[in-house]
């Protein structure tokens, strides 16, 4: 986790301990097929920007956001180095998103090979 958009600069250090030793290690992703319709559920609020990549990497039509528990909102990198959006919202760094990407793809190549 990253709390230095969520509290002042000299609360960083406690709030980053906090946060990383309650902050869970591990999310779930996964991939619904109902016939011809792919759903891709993630534990985290995704944005726009942030869903349309995970549509495109598991090959989803939409994204079910907030399964399997809560990691708050997951952003673009861009979007998160700029400070835009829900950047400011976001409890983990850019690379949230590429580590969701790889877990969309992976549901959905198993969805796939059914």
């Amino acid at each position: 986790p990253d709390p230095s958009r969520l509290v002042p600069q000299w609360g960083v250090g406690l709030a980053r301990s906090f946060f990383c030793g309650h902050a869970p290690k591990v999310a779930h992703v996964s991939a619904l097929s109902l016939g011809p319709l792919v759903l891709l559920a993630i534990p985290v609020e995704a944005t726009f920007g942030s869903a349309q990549r995970l549509e495109r990497a598991s090959g989803a039509r939409r994204v079910v956001s907030l399964v399997n528990g809560y990691l708050g909102y997951v952003e673009v990198p861009e979007w998160v180095a700029a400070a835009k959006g829900e950047a400011k919202r976001q409890y983990y760094e850019g690379s949230m998103l590429e580590a969701l990407t790889a877990g969309a793809q992976l549901a959905g190549e198993a969805v796939a090979a059914r």
